[in-house]
């Protein structure tokens, strides 16, 4: 009884710290779980490699455990008229029986032989002592021996030196030893047929001598055997059945607080995954939040500033720069017309001035031409021809590059010609009016300058109308886009960034979720 008190004590041991662990599985007051209950990393996520020795260890106990079990039942089996002892008992006694009805049918067909080798070895044992008696009786051995003594005789009966009586006496004897002869010939022949009757005895005993009688023989011994061997170990367990039956119930005692604790640390271990996912997704969710929160106000700033932007453009009066335009031709022209040194400043002034694009637009930002910083110890290489443009010759030459240094002669009626700078001919041409080829053609150039100033000052207010309804238009489809985008600005939910997978993603494709939603 001292192993049960034991076993007891060990499975009680084994079956107390279930309530403490139960108690370290509850979640602690600041979120984590406790290290001793399941398997967590520090930053949150649980341990794996951790998680899987834990459950490799159970599972080894429990494999120990269960082949000490299977051979306790074997044990208690054997006491039993079912399991695997029963079982195999009775198969046993099967193929015995099986074996016992072979036999049988080998033993009627072998009876006839065994019966004939008897009658046959009787006969040969009544011939030889018959044999063995004629002999004894016979003077002679062999023929050999009789044909011996015959010779011997006869030489004496030839020879004449016996008397009547002793010839008389020889005679006889040699009739004697002749009818000796014929029956020591008779010796030899019965001894053949008793040879041969031997040979036909041996014969009939290899018959019986079968192979597969002897492998029936052997099996049924061995099964015999096996069946005493059965029958003293079920004996044995008989004795201790109700020991076996007190280690049973321990071992799957143990085996039952086993798979309890297997199971608790699959619940901790699925607990702490949920925990650290449930918290990976609410960062994330909260990461979408703060991503599409900030994404919408650098777009609602980007907006505004657009919006902005679009009602000043709008709200500046129409063909402002054309009629500026128009003013600054009719001055140019009128000083054309009023000759002197007004002209000549007019057209110096003029060439001066780049020509308009569309940098001077209202709305476009200019363009300014990058610079170079030189340092101020280098010297500036001249061009071919620079030299030569600023070599002077007394007498009459002049220099080649006072051309463009003097004033441009005034223009007289008698010239015909009529210079114009470039300036001042983009603009004509900007404003759909062609420039004057002489200076005849200054009126008319002014007339069709105040005809199109007049024209835009008339138009001037309809056309900023115009201007502002097509730029409310504009800011009606931002507005619409941006609320298709990101939903109504005054408070309702506007759609995230695509949403991440709420699934347990590898430690090497988690960060790339990240980076999709930054």
């Amino acid at each position: 009884m001292a192993p049960k008190k034991t076993q007891e004590k060990k499975t009680d041991a084994a079956a107390k710290p279930k309530p403490a662990e139960k108690t370290k599985d509850a979640p602690a007051t600041n979120g984590s779980a406790d290290h001793a209950a399941a398997p967590v990393a520090h930053a949150g996520k649980p341990d794996a490699d951790a998680y899987k020795v834990e459950q490799d260890t159970i599972k080894a106990e429990i494999d120990a455990l269960q082949t000490k079990l299977t051979a306790v039942k074997d044990k208690i089996s054997l006491t039993s008229k079912d399991g695997p002892a029963a079982e195999r008992r009775q198969a046993l006694r099967a193929e015995q029986d099986s074996l016992r009805a072979a036999q049988g049918n080998n033993k009627a067909s072998r009876g006839k032989v065994i019966d004939q080798l008897k009658a046959m070895e009787e006969n040969t044992k009544k011939r030889i002592k018959d044999l063995n008696a004629a002999k004894q009786k016979a003077p002679f051995k062999s023929v050999a021996e009789v044909e011996s003594a015959i010779k011997n005789l006869d030489s004496q009966v030839e020879s004449g030196r016996l008397t009547i009586a002793q010839e008389k006496r020889a005679l006889a004897d040699i009739s004697t030893y002749k009818r000796a002869r014929k029956a020591i010939e008779g010796f030899q022949a019965e001894d053949e047929a008793i040879q041969v009757e031997k040979a036909k005895a041996d014969a009939l005993r290899k018959e019986l001598e079968d192979p597969e009688a002897i492998a029936l023989s052997k099996r049924y011994d061995e099964i015999k055997a096996e069946l005493d061997e059965i029958k003293k170990q079920g004996d044995e367990a008989y004795a201790d059945r109700n020991k076996l039956f007190d280690e049973r119930n321990a071992i799957q005692k143990e085996l039952s607080v086993l798979h309890e604790k297997k199971r608790e640390s699959v619940q901790r271990y699925r607990d702490a995954q949920d925990r650290y996912w449930q918290k990976v997704n609410e960062d994330r969710a909260k990461r979408a939040e703060k991503y599409r929160a900030q994404r919408a106000a650098e777009e609602e700033a980007k907006r505004t500033e657009i919006i902005e932007q679009i009602r000043e453009e709008a709200r500046i009066p129409a063909f402002e720069s054309q009629i500026e335009d128009c003013q600054t031709l009719i001055d140019f022209f009128n000083k054309l017309l009023g000759g002197g040194a007004a002209a000549a400043a007019a057209i110096a002034e003029a060439s001066s001035q780049p020509a308009k694009t569309n940098a001077s637009v209202a709305g476009v930002p200019t363009l300014e031409l990058r610079k170079v910083e030189v340092d101020s110890t280098l010297v500036a290489r001249k061009k071919k021809g620079e030299d030569e443009d600023n070599y002077f010759v007394g007498g009459k030459g002049k220099k080649k590059g006072a051309k463009a240094a003097t004033t441009p002669k005034e223009p007289t009626e008698k010239s015909g010609n009529l210079n114009i700078p470039l300036p001042t001919l983009t603009a004509l041409l900007s404003l759909s009016i062609p420039p004057p080829a002489s200076h005849a053609e200054i009126e008319r150039t002014i007339d069709d300058l105040k005809t199109k100033k007049t024209w835009f000052e008339a138009n001037q207010r309809r056309e900023t109308e115009e201007n502002v309804k097509k730029a409310e238009a504009r800011i009606k489809a931002l507005e619409a886009k941006a609320q298709a985008k990101y939903g109504d600005l005054n408070g309702d939910a506007a759609p995230s960034p695509p949403a991440e997978e709420a699934v347990e993603p590898t430690a090497a494709a988690e960060p790339a979720a990240v980076e999709a939603s930054a």
